[in-house]
């Protein structure tokens, strides 16, 4: 039970760590990797083309989401926060 509350106290300041980015914009290089200069990301034909890449993980989740969501950033911060939420579980468990 005590390991259960941890993991709920971690996802509590996890989420009130990233709440105000949710609605931030994209910043830096993020717009130009993740939209105008990714090829990967904006043609679901070409999605197999990344599969074994160094970067294959990374650009699923950012094909996924501009497939489900186009160029809203929210989506692409709440997939980041999960990942990283998800991550420090792992550690933490």
């Amino acid at each position: 039970m005590k390991k259960y509350f941890l993991f709920f106290v971690l996802a509590v300041f996890g989420a009130a760590a990233y709440s105000s980015s949710f609605s931030g914009p994209f910043l830096f290089d993020d717009h130009s990797i993740i939209i105008t200069d990714n090829y990967f990301v904006q043609n679901p034909a070409a999605w197999w083309k990344f599969i074994g890449s160094k970067r294959a993980l990374v650009n699923g989740t950012f094909a996924l989401n501009y497939f489900l969501q186009g160029e809203k950033v929210e989506g692409f911060h709440l997939v980041n926060f999960i990942i990283h939420l998800v991550n420090a579980f792992l550690i933490f468990g």
